[in-house]
């Protein structure tokens, strides 16, 4: 078997050239046929040849940290390989037939000839190639998206998760300390207290929270329990264990007990603390529910400053550490669970550059992401620095973290699309590439600049 004319008009990009070049091609191809698990190309190959698909589908897949990774393939109707124009010189990965092709293959020194004597054949396969780029690129830019967007929706959830459960503790708790309000009243209102103790007893209790709770080490909190608790014991509260925690939260002291117990007088003593416990525990628990409702306002702003919604997607002028301060919030999670310590050293003169913000975001969501992957368990101590600097014509940006490093042989291949040091599953290849496009396309540039205990990515920024 052998390849025709009409084999070839199968292919989209030759439907319509002449058929005097479709013969050139097949009188200068090379005719394959190649069965199951065969390989097209081997990673390290010289890319000297083009392949026009005829029959069957072969498979192309990188190995990452000797795992395998698919990322691509082609069928009947394909034509892959060198092109008319292409600089490519290496396969950089492995394409292997997963179902038997029959193929027609173009050397290096035939496409050279090609571009001279089929003209409209190379025009066709220039514009197959510029397609392809377009095709490749389109595609690597929703995958780092949606990698970026899974980070997102994960810290926030995480975020998220924290302040909503305070707030739904300390409801339930705040709910079971109003159940007792009424039998607290009750007992106070029956002491007939003289109205010079009551408003002593609303003076002191107004003074405690308007100081707030009051954060104390373990140790002393530990000394400051047990005196109390002594206390109320020997003045026979037998609600002791429970009301402890909380007069230690508003730093009531053993001399101040003293003071209201001589004020109220030993009889009235128990009643008038648990009123006083019961509305500075109130007080707390709202505190509590504010700060949480607080943290997921700044949350949900954050996000929408992130994310950028209801905002033109054009190059904007902006704070160029706004998207930054965002993106260290959105995962501050992660460094948490690995204590992991974010460091923040920036020049105040910063000022505003013309960003496009979303991309920008992509930036920083990358390179903070894989900073915090470098040190993940491996390193004491473990830091990540942010630091700028502001001079006339550009804006400096560094991202440094205490890991690793990168080996020197791999730092001339990080930025190349589909190059990991991450382990299977855990990075695309894809998301240091997309970071070099992003700078180039604001006209600055990314340096590298990484040792054993000192990686550092540099971005630089024109300002005017």
């Amino acid at each position: 078997m052998s390849c025709s004319i009409l084999d070839l008009r199968m292919f989209e990009p030759l439907e319509s050239v002449p058929e005097s070049e479709l013969n050139w091609l097949i009188k200068r191809a090379e005719y394959r046929e190649l069965e199951e698990g065969a390989f097209l190309f081997k990673k390290g190959d010289p890319a000297d040849e083009m392949f026009l698909i005829i029959e069957g589908e072969a498979v192309f897949y990188m190995l990452q940290n000797g795992e395998r990774r698919d990322f691509g393939s082609v069928k009947k109707g394909s034509i892959t390989g060198l092109l008319p124009y292409s600089r490519m010189t290496h396969a950089s990965g492995y394409g292997i037939v997963t179902k038997p092709v029959r193929l027609l293959a173009v050397c290096r020194k035939d496409l050279r000839d090609l571009i001279v004597e089929c003209p409209e054949i190379t025009t066709a396969l220039v514009h197959h190639m510029t397609s392809r780029v377009r095709d490749f690129t389109s595609t690597q830019q929703q995958v780092d998206k949606l990698a970026a967007l899974g980070k997102l929706s994960a810290g926030l959830a995480h975020e998220l998760n924290n302040p909503a459960a305070a707030i739904v503790r300390s409801a339930d708790s705040l709910k079971e300390y109003l159940g007792h309000v009424p039998d607290r009243f009750k007992k106070v209102i029956s002491l007939q207290l003289p109205e010079e103790a009551i408003d002593g007893l609303n003076e002191f209790t107004s003074r405690k929270i308007e100081a707030g709770v009051r954060d104390i080490g373990l140790l002393e909190r530990n000394d400051l329990e047990d005196e109390l608790f002594d206390w109320l014991d020997d003045h026979d509260i037998s609600y002791g264990d429970e009301w402890v925690e909380q007069l230690v939260d508003f730093d009531v002291r053993i001399e101040e007990l003293e003071k209201i117990c001589e004020t109220t007088g030993a009889k009235a003593l128990g009643p008038t603390l648990g009123w006083l416990v019961n509305v500075l525990t109130t007080e707390k628990m709202v505190d509590e529910i504010k700060d949480a409702s607080k943290r997921i306002s700044e949350l949900v702003q954050s996000v929408k400053t992130y994310s950028h919604m209801d905002q033109s997607t054009d190059r904007q002028l902006l704070d160029s550490l706004e998207g930054l301060r965002n993106t260290v919030r959105m995962l501050g999670h992660k460094a948490r669970r690995f204590q992991i310590k974010i460091r923040k050293d920036f020049d105040p003169n910063t000022g505003k550059v013309l960003i496009y913000p979303s991309e920008m975001n992509q930036v920083w969501t990358n390179l903070l992401d894989n900073g915090l992957d470098a040190l993940e368990g491996k390193v004491d101590n473990p830091q990540i620095t942010l630091k700028t600097g502001r001079h006339s014509q550009t804006l400096e940006i560094s991202i440094v973290d205490n890991g690793p490093g990168i080996p020197l042989e791999v730092q001339d291949q990080i930025f190349n699309p589909f190059f990991t040091t991450k382990a299977m599953g855990k990075g695309t290849g894809l998301g240091l590439d997309v970071v070099k496009r992003i700078i180039d396309r604001h006209g600055g540039r990314i340096e590298l600049d990484s040792v054993v205990g000192r990686t550092e990515f540099k971005i630089v920024l024109p300002t005017n």
